[in-house]
């Protein structure tokens, strides 16, 4: 009897795992740092950390994020949001996005209340990698202003996992 068990129980566990190990999260490594008047914001993620989507996450604090290939491959979208439903700290950064576009693309990063933005076709690079082409390693080195005119130095390095591409039923 438990040799029957076995081999009815054994594959269906191996068939939940391979369909677990199919689902693929988005992840990223790297930094994003910010200065304003002398003070300083960002992400950093010392080791590759997982991000929820930002429509799904719960307002506990964490990082959330997306990476999103346009069908060309030649556009890339990201953004990363603190969610959370406090007030602003300072100049703490709530929300960073950037399209990448070597047509015209545009960065805004709210810090505190205060939105800074940005065009990004001079400022940024992205390379697309892995076996997938869902890999973005991302490099920016832009300068931002808020509608004040004051400005925002912005310097990054940000390697993402798991990238979408529109059209992607995955």
């Amino acid at each position: 009897m438990p040799l029957r068990l076995s081999v009815v129980v054994v594959p269906a566990i191996l068939l939940a795992f391979a369909g677990c190990a199919r689902k693929h999260h988005l992840s990223v490594q790297g930094e994003l740092d910010i200065e304003v008047s002398g003070s300083n914001t960002g992400f950093q993620f010392a080791e590759d950390t997982r991000l929820d989507d930002p429509r799904e996450a719960p307002a506990d604090g964490r990082i959330a994020g997306f990476c999103t290939f346009d069908e060309g491959g030649d556009v890339l979208t990201i953004g990363l949001t603190r969610t959370t439903n406090n007030p602003p700290v300072g100049i703490e950064i709530r929300d960073f996005t950037a399209q990448i576009d070597p047509a015209g693309g545009h960065i805004e990063a709210t810090l505190g209340d205060t939105v800074f933005s940005g065009e990004s076709t001079a400022c940024t690079t992205f390379t697309r990698e892995g076996d997938d082409d869902d890999f973005a390693l991302v490099e920016l080195d832009c300068v931002l202003t808020d509608p004040a005119n004051n400005s925002a130095a912005l310097t990054a390095s940000l390697d993402f996992a798991n990238c979408d591409e529109v059209g992607d039923d995955d």
